[in-house]
């Protein structure tokens, strides 16, 4: 864990800036998920970043109890700087709530465990830490149902980061890091493993080139 927590480290205080070049609808994630939830007294953050999400939902339920978890101890110092929560240093495959939870979240997270069965698990522990009627929400990359959708995604994917970045950023780095380090599941997949965590229903909220925010109902 020590390899991955340097290289988080070392991108918090750039973070803001680059994220927001490399995902479609970003802003979108983190402005709708507080409009979705239903007053919630806690809410537990999974891979909270820099707080980005965990401020939208405090500046909107001034009264909801945060709970941020992040791997990167930088990351945590940004977010405990712009919020007020409870903040614990993990990884989210070796994290176990203490408490229940009206709403869960991941943003941009899911996507770095790298083993299926510890995504299955890690969607099982978000689904047995919500009280009834909870909601999870979560926001990532995906791959295409097949070769065709996939390329088309990548290509797009491409063209949105270059109107960002220069050509040599995106086919020099990030690209070949994403090649390299993410886990994206096909939407479908991703899907059928949420709901056999126990979720009753499942909703698109929105879907841009290859990220889409999903909202699961407990």
């Amino acid at each position: 864990m020590t390899k991955v927590n340097d290289e988080y480290d070392s991108q918090a205080s750039s973070y803001d800036n680059f994220i927001r070049k490399l995902v479609p609808g970003y802003d979108f994630f983190i402005s709708v998920t507080p409009l979705l939830m239903n007053n919630p007294t806690s809410v537990l953050d999974l891979g909270c970043g820099t707080g980005n999400s965990s401020a939208g939902i405090k500046n909107l339920y001034a009264d909801a109890k945060l709970t941020c978890v992040d791997t990167s101890q930088e990351m945590l110092k940004i977010a405990e700087s712009r919020i007020e929560g409870n903040f614990i240093q993990s990884n989210i495959e070796d994290f176990q709530p203490k408490q229940k939870f009206d709403a869960v979240i991941s943003t941009m997270v899911m996507h770095n465990v790298q083993a299926i069965e510890k995504r299955q698990s890690v969607y099982k522990m978000i689904s047995d830490s919500l009280n009834p009627g909870g909601v999870y929400f979560t926001s990532d990359i995906i791959v295409g149902e097949n070769d065709i959708t996939y390329s088309l995604y990548i290509k797009m994917w491409r063209n949105f980061m270059l109107n960002n970045l220069t050509e040599e950023e995106v086919d020099g780095k990030w690209l070949p890091l994403h090649k390299e380090k993410d886990k994206p599941l096909t939407l479908s997949k991703q899907i059928e493993m949420i709901s056999r965590a126990g979720f009753k229903s499942i909703e698109i909220i929105n879907k841009n080139i290859n990220f889409v925010m999903i909202a699961a109902f407990k």
